[in-house]
C-alpha cells in the first residue's frame, strides 16, 4: 500500500481518534472497517474496537445472566480479531454541546447499569474481541497508508451500525476515493 499518497501521520497519540481502512485494505478483519482507538502509546502499541461490524445479536443472546436485565438489549458488535470471546462494554452520552459526547470504554456491567439509570440518552454497545497493535506496528501501517485518521464525532457513534458508514467517512475524508468506496465488496459483482 506504500504507493498511495496521503498526508503524513501527524498525531503522536491516537487515543480517541478513528482509524478508517483505506479502500485497498484486503485483510478481512479490517476491510472497510472503522476503528475507535481507545489506547495508544509508542511503548505499548494501540488498542481499539471496530465500530461498524454489528453482529445482529444482543447481549442476552450470549450471556444468560443479562437475559432479564436492562443490559440484555445491548447490541453486540465484532470488535476485532484479538480475543473474540472477550466482551468490552462501551457507552457514550451527549454532553449538551453540539457534536460533543462523553465516552466510557471498557466499563463493567455494574457501571453500565448505573450509567443507564442516570441517563436516558446513554448509548451502550458490547464488542466481542478487539483490535490490537504492538509497539510501532500501527505507526508502520500508517506510514504505509493502510489507514486514514479521523477525529471522532457523535454522528459516527450514533450511526455505528449503519452499513454505509465506512463509505460516507471515506468519501468525506478523501472525495477522490469515492469511486473505490462505491465499488462492491465482491469485485465479481461489478
Amino acid at each position: 500500500m506504500s504507493d498511495r499518497q496521503q498526508e503524513p501521520f501527524a498525531e503522536p497519540n491516537l487515543t480517541g481518534f478513528l482509524l478508517v481502512a483505506h479502500p485497498g485494505m484486503m485483510d478481512p478483519s479490517f476491510r472497510r472497517s472503522i476503528i475507535l482507538v481507545s489506547a495508544h502509546s509508542e511503548e505499548d502499541g494501540a488498542l481499539g474496537v471496530v465500530l461498524n461490524r454489528p453482529m445482529g445479536r444482543r447481549l442476552s443472546e450470549i450471556e444468560e445472566d443479562f437475559e432479564h436485565t436492562s443490559l440484555g438489549a445491548v447490541p453486540l458488535f465484532y470488535g476485532g480479531p484479538v480475543k473474540p470471546r472477550e466482551m468490552i462494554l462501551t457507552a457514550w452520552e451527549p454532553t449538551g454541546e453540539p457534536g460533543m459526547f462523553k465516552l466510557f470504554f471498557g466499563i463493567s456491567p455494574d457501571q453500565a447499569s448505573e450509567l443507564q439509570e442516570q441517563n436516558d440518552d446513554l448509548i451502550l454497545r458490547g464488542f466481542l474481541g478487539y483490535s490490537g497493535w504492538s509497539s510501532g506496528q500501527l505507526e508502520k501501517e500508517l506510514h504505509e497508508n493502510a489507514w486514514f485518521v479521523s477525529p471522532l464525532d457523535s454522528a459516527v457513534l450514533s450511526n455505528a451500525g449503519s452499513p454505509d458508514l465506512w463509505r460516507r467517512i471515506i468519501t468525506r475524508l478523501k472525495p477522490e476515493l469515492a469511486f473505490l468506496a462505491d465499488a462492491p465488496e465482491d469485485p465479481s459483482m461489478n
